[in-house]
């Protein structure tokens, strides 16, 4: 695979976005809170921010076909939502570190779903599988749950497999129009479990990684679709 320098949109999300501090004044995040929050959240998940996202969760299955990817490991899995979109012949890890929605997640397999699917509880910045144990890592909707992204970009590099892709859906600051209420959430993240004003630079520049696609999904690029891939 040759090293590929970023493209004009990577350059343009990067010089665009606005960058906040994410010190702890800002509002940090705590696994426990974020855990709380998520076990809370567990019963209505679904029927709530699930069904809001549920059309960018279709963004798998394509890139699945398209890499041949067939040892796939999805870092926050939660409650299964995306589960239905891998395709026949996938072996898909489910990690989440909320017993309570995992438990949603398993009902949905006891039903039966085209891949194969094993699921564990754990931690994504800290991962519990050998080296390149994946051909995709997915991450929808995390790296601004995770309290440290740059950790589980880290162990996300360590996992993939030579040639493998990231796969990463999420809300990252500086959208146009609605700067204001993300800093009026910067305060609560330990309340609302996600950090509201995460920048984009954090995943597109991390050490390990080259990006491949950045694109802004409908409406209003609220949320962002990154690929990255393994840098040699």
């Amino acid at each position: 695979m040759s090293n590929i320098e970023p493209t004009a949109t990577v350059r343009t999300a990067i010089s665009n976005e606005t960058q906040p501090n994410t010190t702890h004044q800002e509002g940090e995040l705590n696994k426990s809170a974020v855990r709380e929050v998520y076990r809370r959240l567990a019963p209505l998940y679904d029927a709530t921010f699930g069904i809001l996202v549920s059309r960018y969760r279709g963004h798998v299955r394509p890139l699945v076909q398209s890499t041949d990817a067939h040892d796939v490991l999805e870092v926050g899995v939660g409650t299964g939502m995306s589960l239905h979109h891998y395709p026949k012949g996938t072996r898909v890890t489910g990690l989440d570190m909320c017993p309570e929605m995992l438990g949603k997640a398993q009902s949905r397999v006891d039903k039966g779903l085209d891949a194969e699917v094993e699921l564990h509880l754990g931690d994504g910045e800290r991962l519990d599988f050998p080296d390149h144990s994946f051909d995709l890592v997915v991450m929808m909707f995390v790296v601004s749950v995770t309290p440290d992204p740059v950790a589980l970009l880290d162990e996300v590099a360590r996992v993939l497999r030579p040639g493998g892709r990231v796969l990463i859906i999420n809300h990252f600051a500086g959208v146009t129009g609605i700067g204001w209420a993300e800093r009026l959430l910067v305060p609560l993240a330990d309340r609302i479990g996600f950090r509201s004003r995460l920048p984009i630079s954090t995943i597109i520049s991390h050490h390990r990684f080259v990006p491949e696609t950045v694109k802004p999904l409908w409406p209003i690029g609220f949320f962002n679709l990154i690929t990255l891939q393994p840098r040699k």
